[in-house]
């Protein structure tokens, strides 16, 4: 039987401490030689990545020992953090960022010596006994690192050489499969990887050299990932000239289209080492690809265009690999936690490893909703709704429920229709969350994703502004109770939001709330201070700096405090080097000086993006009492005690 509550303070199964205890995080899983590897991140353990490895018996054993944490810096994002290749393992350690190999009952044997140089995107060179990687060296006195391609011997940790250092970034290094031609991914500032790269081509000397690298697909507007050699010694790769990411082929003279459905087949390159797609062993290739906001996975044959779709459960299918005919992927779900599921030559999937239990039964969990909008100027947005959902509670005849609407970040990313478990925290409790891919996402095409080239600030903030009055207009909210919460650019989003609505043709406030996860707030110190790789990326979200200054000003949250009225909650990493905390900080001291609701916790040990149990769980407790407070709703748990005005800039805990 169910007791009636007010919509926000349902009584909720979900604890903050159940969404780091019941699951771990999986990623980059990989099959060689029969064993199945894969990343498994441990939010109990304080964060840290392990390898983990299953046999064809079915064994499964965690190849880096207690204590040690896996995850490359590469351009700070990080990527693939290990190469495994028959007996071989190779991995990174976070700390140091050297390189070991690493086998079962074995001390790990260190393969590199110097910690200013950072290492991903490996391949091995087996006949030259060497691995092939990208290199991104903090050792020099130039205030950018240099990024290279390099070649490390497995023998001498001395024996280093650079194949390619004549472009700002490089990616990818495949190898041929007699081992004489080498090709990679290359770009330059002000590009992302996701506006314009090359592809490179040359052929290896006598002693392993790139000798006269050759361009043979790509430039201005077209953007190449994921290359790789079929068995035939053909070079494959995802390109988006035609305005989608679809799969081309060169033969050694010319560049070919292989016949697909206008779907993007890869996404954006934020982590080195992602896969779209995979070969067969008869020449057919397993590929991942987007429709409507989820990611399928199908078979499609380059000679025949036969496309074959590959019926799961799965919403989102990543991190495509194989052997044989076997395809190894990361499976997501709408209704349980994501696993990595093996596809045998009969069609049978095989669920590897699960990254645990769902924090409730089926029948509690909100599923997603698609929704629909109209955006300023006539594309269509994408969203997908949670609905409040609890099996205990119900909310009085005519309540309509507060929403949080949540902005992913990147800007140049997307969000998927998975379980998450702090949605359900919130749709327990009575809370609708809206999840929004606003014009600048990827997964939708090219002419979607660039639709926020210089808009970042005003076509994003529009379309959260919009799809959250659809939802309004449909019933499934309260117009009078929207938050808005976001990470990262997400965050800036947000703060955007909040600062600029009424600007935007807003009568009044739509979003009462909102919530900052180490969010953007001064455009100016983010093109500044940031890292290398997004050093450039403002030039094509917003306008080259500093020739544009006056657009980073005008969309800079911090600049114009005297628009934001609506109460903000920050939560932000101390050790953030992509969005420092200086930020937040300099944020909060503004709303307070106009006695604004606001508070901020500073997490000693966070960097980019929280990793610790702890963060996660005080996070989410903080945010909820944060909203329950501003919106009056009594009771609901867990209640924390937040003071909103009057004390210091900062919290560290």
């Amino acid at each position: 039987m169910q007791e009636e509550c007010p919509f926000g303070a349902w009584p909720s199964p979900i604890t903050p401490a159940m969404l780091t205890q019941s699951q771990v995080g999986l990623s980059f899983p990989s099959i060689d030689s029969g064993r199945v590897y894969w990343c498994e991140q441990r939010p109990l353990e304080n964060g840290r990545t392990t390898l983990m490895c299953r046999e064809p018996d079915g064994t499964e054993t965690e190849l880096t020992p207690g204590g040690f944490n896996m995850r490359t810096r590469v351009h700070e994002y990080g990527g693939k953090p290990y190469l495994a290749a028959g007996d071989l393992v190779i991995v990174v350690e976070f700390a140091t960022q050297l390189l070991w190999q690493v086998a079962p009952g074995q001390p790990p044997r260190v393969l590199t010596a110097n910690k200013e140089r950072r290492y991903a995107d490996f391949l091995l060179d087996a006949p030259r006994r060497r691995l092939i990687a990208v290199e991104e060296d903090h050792g020099q006195a130039s205030d950018q690192p240099a990024n290279r391609l390099v070649s490390l011997s497995l023998d001498d940790p001395e024996d280093r050489r650079v194949l390619f250092a004549d472009s700002d970034f490089v990616a990818a290094p495949t190898l041929s499969p007699d081992g004489r031609s080498l090709a990679w991914l290359a770009w330059d500032h002000p590009s992302m990887p996701w506006d314009s790269t090359r592809l490179l081509v040359a052929e290896l000397d006598g002693a392993g050299a790139a000798a006269s690298p050759v361009v043979i697909a790509g430039g201005e507007e077209t953007a190449i990932v994921q290359p790789g050699w079929d068995r035939r010694g053909k070079l494959l790769f995802i390109a988006d000239e035609s305005g989608f990411w679809l799969p081309r082929r060169w033969d050694g003279s010319q560049t070919t289209a292989i016949v697909a459905p206008e779907r993007d087949f890869a996404g954006p390159l934020w982590q080195l080492g992602s896969r779209w797609w995979s070969e067969l062993d008869d020449g057919r290739l397993a590929m991942s690809f987007a429709e409507d906001g989820y990611w399928r996975l199908a078979i499609l044959d380059p000679e025949s265009s036969t496309f074959e779709r590959i019926e799961t459960a799965a919403t989102d299918i990543s991190d495509v690999s194989s052997e044989g005919q076997a395809i190894l992927f990361r499976a997501a779900f709408d209704d349980r936690p994501a696993e990595i599921v093996r596809r045998h030559a009969d069609g049978r999937l095989e669920t590897i490893k699960s990254a645990g239990q769902p924090p409730v039964s089926a029948d509690w969990i909100s599923r997603p909703r698609p929704i629909l909008f109209a955006t300023e100027t006539g594309m269509q947005g994408h969203a997908f709704y949670y609905g409040p959902q609890n099996l205990h509670a119900r909310a009085p005849t005519g309540e309509l429920p507060p929403m949080i609407v949540r902005i992913h970040g990147g800007p140049t990313s997307q969000t998927r229709a998975v379980l998450t478990s702090t949605y359900q925290f919130w749709t327990t409790r009575g809370f609708a969350i809206l999840d929004v891919n606003y014009r600048g996402s990827s997964g939708f095409g090219r002419s979607f994703r660039n639709a926020l080239r210089g808009q970042w600030g005003i076509a994003d903030v529009e379309d959260c502004l919009s799809a959250a009055a659809a939802v309004a207009a449909m019933g499934l909210a309260d117009p009078e109770r929207l938050a808005i919460a976001g990470g990262s650019a997400g965050g800036f989003t947000t703060l955007a939001a909040l600062t600029f609505q009424r600007q935007l043709g807003q009568k009044a406030e739509v979003f009462k709330a909102g919530a900052s996860y180490y969010g953007v707030a001064d455009l100016e110190a983010l093109a500044r201070d940031t890292h290398k790789f997004e050093s450039r990326y403002l030039d094509q979200l917003v306008g080259p700096y500093p020739a544009r200054q006056d657009l980073y000003v005008a969309r800079s949250p911090i600049h114009h405090v005297n628009d934001l009225r609506a109460p903000t909650i920050f939560f932000q990493g101390a050790d953030d080097k992509v969005v420092p905390r200086n930020q937040a900080e300099a944020m909060v001291a503004a709303l307070r000086a106009k006695s604004i609701p606001t508070t901020c916790h500073i997490f000693p040990g966070e960097g980019h993006g929280f990793r610790r149990a702890a963060t996660i769980e005080t996070a989410v407790s903080e945010e909820y009492s944060f909203y329950m407070q501003v919106f009056g709703i009594e009771g609901g748990a867990p209640r924390t005690t937040l003071k909103l005005d009057g004390e210091a800039p900062s919290t560290d805990a």
